[in-house]
């Protein structure tokens, strides 16, 4: 998913003519199925925490080696001095039955050391339904496939060692739970594997330490019910004398249903000639026009259930420049 971000675009060198791309935001289904309603079931919310059982079950492997080390005391989130490392966790015993909705999921940490530099992490799951301890194996975290979910967590400082409250538990990680108990095989009692990656560093207990990570999970045994994705086509551009527009948009979805994939396709809607997309399927690409003019593009997604679509209209009035002239280009327009 991508944020705001300025489209690299080519200046033409043919006569002054323009190109406005319309891209009015608008999230409506593309088709309209069924929904029946799927509230949860249950009376009561069940509540699972897991600790870090065994040493071997939360590790650190240095990146620039693939080195995995099993016996520390601390686990560096993400950097131990100048060495950049990936980090593991296994919880073991996930009660969690096939189905169950899934209605809150993170990790609590226990600070180690004061670090209260910039740090940014993301946390991925390990795509497997009941994967092994880790091991002193080269790479042995890093060559695990990952769950297409992620979560982004930009941690506070942790000014206090011991402390083990709001600040040093993670974002809500449900999106890549959900994405595990999701897969073929998954069963009440296996094991699940989350991998963090990022920079900076905060140093967190371990299970050699005085108080390992601890996974907390909230489900109910009703079947959570499958929304459309979130698209966002972008800013509108007025695009002068260029021949190829950036296209920054925006999707995102709630990882339902579990076995479904989510695709992503940029189509013209109208205009008065044809679009040639870099690459459709891409959130981010470019397009190239075979004629000056206005033209409506779209962004749609879709989950393998439901799919949504967005585009936005702005009318803009360019200017012609100079084949010549260099073009200073803003969020939505370039202008001389």
């Amino acid at each position: 998913m991508a944020g705001a971000r300025r489209g690299g675009l080519e200046r033409s060198l043919g006569s002054a003519r323009a190109i406005s791309i319309f891209v009015l935001l608008a999230l409506l289904p593309l088709s309209a199925p069924a929904l029946v309603s799927q509230a949860a079931a249950a009376d009561a919310v069940v509540v699972i925490d897991r600790t870090i059982a065994i040493g071997s079950d939360d590790a650190e492997e240095r990146v620039s080696n693939g080195k995995v080390g099993l016996t520390s005391s601390d686990l560096e989130l993400t950097t131990d001095g100048t060495n950049a490392q990936t980090v593991g966790l296994r919880f073991r015993n996930i009660t969690l039955p096939p189905g169950a909705t899934i209605t809150g999921a993170w990790v609590q940490f226990r600070v180690d050391e004061v670090s209260t530099g910039a740090t940014s992490l993301t946390i991925a799951g390990q795509a497997a339904y009941n994967p092994p301890t880790f091991a002193t194996v080269s790479a042995n975290i890093s060559s695990r496939t990952r769950t297409a979910a992620t979560v982004s967590w930009v941690p506070p400082s942790w000014p206090t060692v011991n402390a083990a409250g709001p600040d040093q538990r993670t974002p809500d990680l449900s999106a890549v739970i959900r994405q595990i108990v999701g897969l073929p095989g998954w069963a009440s009692g296996n094991a699940l594997v989350l991998v963090i990656t990022g920079t900076g560093r905060r140093t967190a207990e371990a299970f050699e330490g005085s108080g390992a990570p601890v996974l907390h999970l909230e489900y109910s045994t009703g079947t959570a019910s499958n929304q459309p994705p979130s698209v966002g086509a972008g800013p509108d551009q007025n695009i002068v004398l260029l021949a190829t527009a950036g296209l920054d948009g925006t999707v995102i979805d709630d990882g339902l249903p579990a076995t479904g994939t989510l695709s992503t396709t940029w189509s013209a809607q109208s205009g008065p000639g044809t679009v040639s997309f870099g690459d459709p399927s891409a959130v981010d690409t470019t397009a190239s026009f075979s004629v000056p003019g206005t033209y409506v593009l779209r962004l749609s997604a879709d989950d393998s259930e439901l799919s949504a679509w967005a585009r936005r209209f702005r009318r803009s009035t360019p200017s012609p420049i100079s084949p010549s002239t260099v073009l200073d280009c803003s969020m939505s327009t370039c202008s001389t």
